[in-house]
């Protein structure tokens, strides 16, 4: 049911290229003092996504998030995840000598493959994961019909 996802096998995923690039680029500045209000922000929270029988579930990490700052939208065959994850313990006078949290605005959209009744999904949050539960429609049947030759 579900496209377009890679097996965790994969050495060209994209969170091993992203992870690498990550990696070049702090070898990189390594050395750099960090310029004031430059923070590296992820655009999207990482997620799982699998499928049994009867549905689809999604896991987001969305570690320090509030519940309230998130949003899931569904459009056709997607589940869109928005939401900002704020830095409301940041002291402007103060200096920062390592500043790796992330703060900000992120999106994630997945693909089903199968559009989606919006009164079949359920999520749920706790301890920093978002768990949303797509149920999948019914299989529906081919149907033979034999058309008579006048």
């Amino acid at each position: 049911m579900i496209r377009n996802l890679t097996p965790k096998k994969d050495k060209l995923s994209l969170s091993n290229i992203q992870n690498r690039l990550n990696s070049m680029f702090e070898d990189f500045f390594a050395d750099v003092p960090i310029i004031h209000g430059m923070t590296p922000m992820r655009q999207f929270p990482s997620v799982n996504v699998a499928e049994t029988k009867n549905e689809i579930v999604i896991q987001a990490e969305l570690p320090a998030v509030n519940k309230n700052d998130i949003k899931i939208d569904t459009l056709k065959d997607r589940i869109i995840i928005t939401g900002e994850k704020k830095d409301e313990n940041r002291q402007e006078e103060s200096t920062f000598h390592l500043y790796e949290i992330s703060y900000g605005k992120f999106q994630r959209s997945i693909n089903l493959g199968f559009d989606i009744n919006p009164d079949k999904v359920d999520a749920s949050f706790s301890d920093g994961v978002l768990v949303i539960k797509v149920r999948k429609p019914e299989e529906k049947k081919d149907t033979v019909k034999t058309i008579p030759v006048h």
